[in-house]
């Protein structure tokens, strides 16, 4: 609902699949915290969610996707299709040499995956699992320990607070936002 409220419209998608199983959360963090920098030093606004990957079976398979939601649709609209194509694959080649630098090798630990998202308002369900994308998902369960979205440039600055209680107010009227529930 956050995201939704702030109003920008991502414009693409990268997805980074890992073929490999990491031995311990922590590096899993690590490698993300580090594309997460490096997205940040080049001033490119992305929102990030971590899956577990599910095998041929349809049951997790102990790998991890990261899905990288990127752009604002306000600030894009008039790029030309191979302008956005050429940024898609430079932000890909960013986040590529930065899996190198941890040791992992293109196409056999991890692959790269880019889109032009045609509706990006819509995309927001099933990247944040809202509505029918929530049924059994395997990395929500509740004690998993692990922080599902991080964000860069404008997901990251603000006013989640205050769109929250938005969010409440509408929905449950005052009586149920975060400011009435601090006054009693």
């Amino acid at each position: 609902m956050i995201l939704q409220r702030k109003g920008r419209i991502p414009t693409i998608e990268i997805r980074v699949n890992f073929f490999i199983q990491f031995q311990f959360k922590k590096y899993i963090d690590e490698l993300r915290e580090k594309i997460r920098n490096c997205l940040r030093y080049r001033k490119i606004n992305a929102v990030a969610v971590i899956e577990l990957t599910r095998g041929k079976n349809g049951k997790p398979n102990n790998t991890v996707h990261f899905h990288y939601l990127i752009g604002d649709k306000e600030n894009e609209e008039n790029l030309r299709d191979e302008e956005e194509e050429r940024r898609r694959q430079e932000i890909a080649e960013f986040i590529e040499k930065v899996c190198e630098r941890q040791g992992l090798v293109l196409n056999r630990d991890f692959k790269i995956d880019t889109r032009k998202l045609w509706d990006g308002e819509q995309y927001f369900a099933y990247f944040v699992k809202y509505g029918k994308y929530g049924k059994d998902i395997p990395l929500f369960i509740e004690g998993l320990n692990m922080q599902e979205f991080t964000q860069t440039g404008w997901f990251e600055r603000g006013e989640e607070e205050q769109l929250w209680d938005e969010y409440l107010k509408e929905r449950y009227g005052e009586k149920y936002s975060r400011q009435a529930k601090k006054r009693r």
